[in-house]
C-alpha cells in the first residue's frame, strides 16, 4: 500500500491505493447537512415553488443536483474510487466540476442581465446557454488535460527522480492557478459593477457578501496552486482546505443570497388560499355581494 496521505494532501491531490480513509468522511458533512436542511423543508418549499418565478425553481433544483454530486464525490474519494476505478473517478470529478461551475457562472450571467429583460423564460434560457457553455468548455479543457496530455488533475501525480514529488509539477497546478485567478477576477469585477450600477444590478448586502466570499476563496486557491507549482508542500493545506471550504459554502451561499427571501422558513403559506380567492373573484362570485346586504 502507498504511504498514507495527510488530510490536506488527500483533499488537494488524492492518491490511489490508500484504502478507505475515514478522516475524509469529514468532507461529507457539509453537503450532507445542507441536503438535510432542504429535505426538512421540502414539503413546505414545494408548495411555495408553485408561485415562484422560473429562476427560483431552477436554482432550487440546481442546489439539489450540485449538493448530491459533491456528496457522491467525497464519498467516492473516501472509498478510494480513484484506486479502484480511475476512469470512473475522473468522470465523476468532471461532472461535479461542471455542475458546480455552471451554478456559479449562472449566478453571474443572470445578475449581469439586470432588469433589462422582462421575459423570464428568455432570461433563464440565455443564462443556461451561456453558463452551460462556459462550464462545458472548462470540462472539455480538463478532460483534454487528463486524457490527452495525461496531466493528473484529479489524482496524485506520483514521484519523480529529482527529489521532488511529481505531483508538484507546474503543468498540473498552472491549470488550477489560471482557473482560480479567473474566478477571483470575475468576482472582483462583479463587486465593482454592483457598486457602480446600483440601479441596474441588485445591491442588497447579501449579494456583496456572496461575491466577496467567493472572491477570497478563489484568491486563496490561487495562492495554494502557486505554492504547489513552485514546489512548496504547504500549498496542499492551502489548496485542499480552500477547496473543501468552497464546496461547503457554495450551496448555502446561493440559497441564503437568492432563495431565502423567496422561500421563507415558517412564513404563512397563503398562496393557495390567495389563488382560490383570486379565481373566485375573477369568476364573479363576489359581484353584488355588498348590494345584497345593503
Amino acid at each position: 500500500m502507498a504511504t498514507q496521505q495527510s488530510f490536506c494532501e488527500a483533499l488537494a491531490s488524492p492518491a490511489a491505493g490508500q484504502g478507505f480513509r475515514w478522516f475524509l468522511l469529514v468532507s461529507v458533512l457539509p453537503p450532507l447537512a445542507f441536503m438535510a436542511f432542504m429535505a426538512l423543508r421540502f414539503r413546505r418549499t414545494l408548495r411555495k415553488l408553485q408561485y415562484q418565478p422560473l429562476e427560483v425553481m431552477f436554482y432550487y433544483c440546481a442546489l439539489w443536483v450540485v449538493s448530491t454530486l459533491l456528496l457522491l464525490r467525497y464519498i467516492a474519494q473516501a472509498a478510494d474510487l480513484q484506486g479502484r476505478q480511475a476512469v470512473l473517478w475522473v468522470l465523476l470529478s468532471l461532472v461535479t466540476r461542471c455542475g458546480t461551475l455552471m451554478l456559479e457562472a449562472s449566478v453571474v450571467v443572470f445578475l449581469l442581465q439586470g432588469h433589462l429583460a422582462t421575459d423570464a423564460p428568455e432570461v433563464l434560457m440565455r443564462t443556461l446557454l451561456l453558463s452551460g457553455g462556459f462550464a462545458m468548455l472548462d470540462s472539455v479543457a480538463a478532460a483534454v488535460a487528463v486524457f490527452g496530455v495525461h496531466t493528473p488533475l484529479f489524482s496524485h501525480g506520483g514521484s519523480s527522480g529529482n527529489g521532488l514529488p511529481g505531483d508538484l509539477a507546474w503543468s498540473k497546478w498552472r491549470f488550477y492557478l489560471a482557473h482560480a485567478l479567473a474566478g477571483a477576477a470575475c468576482y472582483g469585477a462583479m463587486l465593482a459593477l454592483l457598486a457602480r450600477w446600483r440601479a441596474r444590478l441588485p445591491a442588497k448586502p447579501a449579494v456583496y457578501a456572496y461575491f466577496l466570499v467567493l472572491m477570497l476563496l478563489d484568491a486563496m486557491a490561487a495562492l495554494g496552486a502557486l505554492l504547489l507549482g513552485i514546489g512548496a508542500t504547504a500549498g496542499y493545506c492551502v489548496f485542499g482546505l480552500t477547496g473543501l471550504a468552497h464546496a461547503a459554502a457554495l450551496p448555502p451561499l446561493v440559497y441564503y443570497t437568492f432563495l431565502a427571501e423567496a422561500l421563507p422558513v415558517g412564513a404563512y403559506d397563503g398562496g393557495l388560499e390567495d389563488l382560490y380567492y383570486s379565481e373566485m373573484r375573477e369568476a364573479g362570485y363576489f359581484d353584488g355581494s355588498l348590494e345584497d346586504y345593503g
